[in-house]
């Protein structure tokens, strides 16, 4: 155990010996919670830490609906889960399953939103396996606010309400909404909630869900036969957007592919198109840009580029260095093929938001935006101020073979020097970049290998590189066969 062995922690106190790879050979979708060769035998979990367990202070919380009837975790301080030794190289191997099978980890930060009990609620009632989800919240709340875990009845009178069924599986780190300063400070904590589970989930605190959510998030990042495949977009609009039964009245998807410069030199994402994928094409869209709405990938992600510590009342940049950081780290990010998760977007009234703080932090932003100019190798423009120099190499770009910050700025058309930025969902929604890229997927799986791409490729070039990338010929005649390409099946009708 102690040297090496590929082994992953369940839930239950056992150890699960990985026998297979990361990838099935399993064709029904609808057996993926089966799709993990494992074996496991009994452990004494006391003879080794899994990084499971809670600060000794930690205690536990009780929600309004009287403390005699019901606990859940409370994190009182921020502490990361410790992966094991040489994760870095091997953290595909890591994981929890709960008697053989993938967990899920789902984190949400949630700003005074009386909507993150009924989020909670529906994650664990719509999905297919729910004793495989965990759900850390940072709760964000003043004197009165509905807490995030409220169930509508004591447990002691209805214990199969699914927050007093699924109590165990619930961890909440609880903050006075007058110290919070914004969606990365918050998500931070939401983050340090991670327990090693397999997949890991980020969403807003109010959301709704389609019918077996998280069989189809899985299904669909297996399809992309990408260990480092990130699922992110905007949520679809909630509105008539399921039927009674959970089930999508809609087959579209949002894309995330245009950012612009706000003021200096942050940028912001601009609305995300909704289109519908071209026929055949039943596999995630590879696109440009991270978006911190929605989030689905394995939980190494979280180990490996967590939300940085030190960002305080920052929202415009936010999902911008995430996404630097990430796609340094070897990550590529695709939209979902079809919508999964969804998003009121027209509350009567909405929650209060965190700008209400701002007083009390009067120059947060400008530091927070200078610390990620720092980050990103852009010092010089820093033009007044300081910036906050805490663990910048823990929370800074990553240093992945053939994946300079530069490398993702020339071939996405991110230009600091003019402030402007390409749009690239022309090129996104067309399969164009998906096609041009997504054959030089590593043989191990983990990411795109971005030296098969010429640097000086825009958007006009990305169908011609993809025709050549066919063809092998032009600049792709001298390369070796990427991983998959000569089974078409692996794109599933996208080759065509």
């Amino acid at each position: 155990l102690r040297s090496g062995s590929r082994v992953f922690a369940s839930i239950d106190g056992q150890v699960s010996y990985r026998l297979s790879g990361c990838r099935s050979k399993s064709k029904d979708s609808a057996l993926v919670n089966r799709e993990y060769e494992t074996k496991s035998k009994t452990l004494d979990t006391d003879d080794y830490d899994w990084g499971m367990k809670t600060d000794s202070n930690d205690d536990r919380g009780t929600t309004s609906k009287g403390s005699e009837n019901i606990t859940f975790e409370r994190i009182g301080q921020i502490r990361f889960w410790e992966p094991p030794m040489d994760f870095e190289n091997s953290y595909h191997k890591v994981g929890t399953f709960v008697n053989g099978d993938p967990t899920i980890f789902v984190g949400i930060a949630s700003y005074r939103d009386p909507m993150c009990t009924a989020t909670i609620e529906r994650l664990f009632q719509w999905a297919k396996y729910p004793h495989r989800i965990f759900v850390g919240a940072a709760e964000q709340n003043a004197e009165g606010d509905i807490p995030c875990v409220n169930p509508k009845r004591p447990c002691k009178e209805d214990p199969e309400q699914l927050l007093c069924k699924y109590v165990n599986q619930i961890r909440i780190m609880p903050v006075k909404a007058k110290d919070a300063m914004g969606p990365t400070w918050g998500r931070h904590r939401a983050d340090s909630l991670y327990r090693g589970e397999y997949f890991a989930l980020q969403i807003d605190a109010h959301m709704f869900f389609k019918k077996d959510w998280d069989i189809d998030m899985i299904t669909q990042w297996m399809s992309t036969k990408n260990e480092n495949a990130v699922l992110t977009n905007y949520p679809s609009d909630s509105r008539n957007a399921l039927d009674k039964d959970g089930n999508p009245r809609r087959g579209t998807t949002p894309i995330m592919c245009h950012t612009e410069f706000t003021n200096g030199l942050t940028t912001k994402h601009k609305a995300a198109p909704e289109i519908r994928p071209k026929d055949g094409a039943n596999v995630p869209i590879l696109q440009v840009w991270w978006a911190a709405g929605v989030s689905f990938s394995r939980g190494h992600r979280i180990a490996r580029v967590p939300y940085d510590c030190c960002l305080p009342m920052l929202f415009d940049g936010e999902e911008t260095s995430m996404a630097y950081r990430m796609w340094t780290n070897g990550y590529d990010f695709y939209a979902f093929h079809h919508s999964v998760v969804f998003h009121p977007y027209d509350r009567k009234k909405g929650p209060p938001l965190f700008w209400e703080n701002s007083n009390q932090h009067p120059g947060a932003v400008t530091k927070a935006q200078n610390r990620l100019l720092k980050i990103y190798g852009m010092e010089d423009k820093i033009k007044h101020g300081d910036y906050d120099k805490t663990d910048l190499k823990k929370y800074g770009l990553g240093k992945h073979p053939g994946r300079p910050l530069r490398l993702f700025l020339t071939i996405f058309g991110v230009d600091y020097e003019k402030r402007k930025a390409r749009d690239n969902c022309n090129a996104v929604q067309k399969y164009y970049i998906h096609n041009a890229l997504t054959p030089y997927i590593r043989e191990d799986g983990k990411g795109i290998d971005y030296s098969y791409v010429p640097s000086n490729v825009h958007e006009k070039d990305f169908y011609n590189a993809y025709l050549l990338a066919r063809k092998k010929e032009g600049p792709y005649a001298h390369l070796p066969q990427p991983a998959g390409f000569k089974d078409s099946s692996l794109r599933s009708g996208i080759w065509s």
